[in-house]
């Protein structure tokens, strides 16, 4: 059941109130708009998920940021990887393009300093790896994480070890397919397999609004997909979105080929 259909059984005067919330929080931004869409697209929630929003909604404080903390507070709820399941094949590699410099501030931010005091450190790190075959890189590097909390990956079905396509595009498509925005800092990427014990799930909505940074390129997979599909930005309007799924992090141990620049 979507959460349109929810509202409607709740009674006039508690559906005004939690649809006058939510539209308030929507017109905030182009982010917060994307948002109000997908919550009322999702349809992989259950009924007890949507009874919880709506209680926790209306019983927020006023105001759009307890809007959205009632929303991120609900995603984080267990609701994360909750989509079905996506089977794909062993021999398949998935893929993740990431700005260099917010994939080190994270690794960063989780080593808190211990093994990598400051960033330079870090960036000479990630250079001289980068020449060498993730299987003989040391084991303290091996047992990076490529991302944080839940990552997101791409895939090809059609050319099982190529997961941006084959040949590879020009980066500025790949980033615009996977509904990435460039910046200043080189771009990443990532191409490994998944050990056998990290399940792929199709994409829900809460796997995308329970941080504090909410993405505005995203939307839910329709009723039957078995698999989500990005959402291109508003720089490549004509590009389809790339197969996407969600998965637990993995580590640097995983890679199949070098972390390479885009270009």
């Amino acid at each position: 059941m979507k959460f349109d259909d929810f509202l409607k059984k709740k009674g006039r005067r508690g559906e005004t109130r939690i649809r006058v919330r939510l539209q308030d929080l929507g017109k905030r931004s182009s982010v917060n708009r994307q948002m109000w869409f997908n919550l009322f697209a999702e349809t992989r929630l259950a009924n007890s998920d949507w009874n919880f929003l709506f209680t926790a909604l209306d019983r927020a404080r006023p105001g759009t940021k307890a809007t959205a903390q009632a929303i991120c507070t609900f995603c984080r709820g267990g609701r994360t990887l909750s989509g079905g399941r996506v089977k794909i094949g062993a021999n398949v590699t998935l893929g993740k393009v990431v700005s260099q410099e917010k994939y080190l501030a994270m690794l960063s931010r989780l080593d808190a300093g211990r093994r990598f005091p400051d960033m330079d450190l870090l960036r000479t790190h990630l250079r001289l790896h980068m020449k060498v075959s993730p299987s003989t890189s040391p084991e303290d590097w091996k047992k990076l994480p490529l991302g944080n909390k839940i990552m997101w990956s791409t895939f090809d079905l059609v050319n099982e070890g190529h997961p941006f396509s084959y040949p590879l595009p020009p980066l500025n498509v790949i980033v615009c397919m996977l509904g990435l925005e460039l910046d200043a800092s080189p771009m990443l990427i990532f191409e490994y397999r998944l050990p056998d014990n990290v399940n792929t799930y199709i994409p829900t909505f809460c796997d995308v609004y329970g941080g504090k940074l909410w993405h505005r390129y995203f939307r839910p997979a329709l009723p039957g997909e078995t698999y989500g599909h990005t959402m291109p930005t508003d720089t490549c309007p004509d590009q389809k979105g790339r197969p996407e799924v969600v998965h637990q992090v993995i580590e640097m141990r995983n890679l199949v080929k070098p972390i390479r620049y885009g270009v």
